[in-house]
């Protein structure tokens, strides 16, 4: 038993475990595809990793279910993946809440681009999330996550990020989302945004110290028209880790955001 088993010991109602591997075309190796949540055929991309989509065959997540997520990049594999829609935290008036548990290990030389798409919250909606990535020391991992809120909204998001090597925690990150607070933000900062709003933040590991640079140069050209009301920064707890924090009005304008940054790294090497 993993240490996140160990934290939630009720039994997934979905699994989905895969490992990608190969130096040419990324081959997916489906080791178990059951419930909710499937991965693609590759997509090729020319002078770009392989696309894979994580898609959800379910209407949404409901309260009191486990979800669970294993994921693998072999040795000398470059992988990209994106979800095929947003996620759903359906509403719900019991005081369970849907579980979502993903474990993710990018092996050595090879690289992982994961990026989401919003997490929608609804009256009553009750989710917790836990992602632990085990990262080769020269690996490289781009991932992102995004979750809206509004005014006023009774729901209990809780998203947490866990990031190591073999030898030594990198960061440790929590958003919390309780009725209305991102962050500390309070409803005025919504209400000028229409009573609604966005938090997401790209978390990047390498050791291409140009990757970083390209990060905080994006961070500090992006114009606040491009965002609507924007708030988008850089925190980087040690030189090869950086993380671009960004409030938006919309959660899509957060996911092109974020596109864009991906894109840039690639275009850094």
């Amino acid at each position: 038993m993993t240490a996140l088993e160990a934290q939630n010991p009720l039994m997934p109602v979905s699994e989905l475990r895969v490992k990608f591997r190969g130096k040419g075309p990324t081959q997916a190796e489906r080791l178990t595809q059951v419930g909710q949540f499937r991965i693609s055929n590759a997509i090729a991309r020319p002078n770009l990793p392989d696309l894979f989509y994580i898609t959800e065959l379910g209407p949404g997540l409901f309260a009191g279910e486990l979800h669970e997520i294993y994921l693998e990049v072999d040795d000398a594999t470059k992988t990209a993946l994106r979800q095929q829609a947003a996620t759903r935290v359906l509403r719900n008036p019991l005081p369970n809440v849907a579980s979502i548990r993903t474990e993710v290990i990018v092996g050595s030389q090879s690289s992982l681009e994961m990026l989401a798409q919003p997490i929608i919250c609804f009256q009553g909606s009750r989710m917790h999330s836990e992602v632990e990535f085990q990262l080769a020391e020269d690996s490289e991992l781009t991932f992102t996550e995004v979750v809206g809120v509004r005014v006023g909204l009774d729901a209990e998001i809780s998203l947490g990020n866990t990031f190591r090597t073999k030898d030594e925690l990198i960061f440790v990150d929590r958003l919390e989302v309780s009725q209305n607070p991102l962050y500390g933000l309070d409803e005025t900062w919504l209400e000028v945004m229409g009573g609604s709003g966005s938090y997401g933040a790209l978390y990047h590991f390498s050791k291409n110290f140009a990757h970083h640079k390209a990060l905080v140069e994006l961070a500090t050209s992006t114009s606040s028209s491009a965002l609507e009301h924007f708030d988008l920064y850089t925190v980087s707890p040690r030189e090869d880790f950086t993380i671009l924090r960004a409030h938006a009005a919309q959660a899509e304008a957060l996911v092109e955001l974020f596109e864009d940054a991906a894109a840039a790294l690639q275009t850094n090497g």
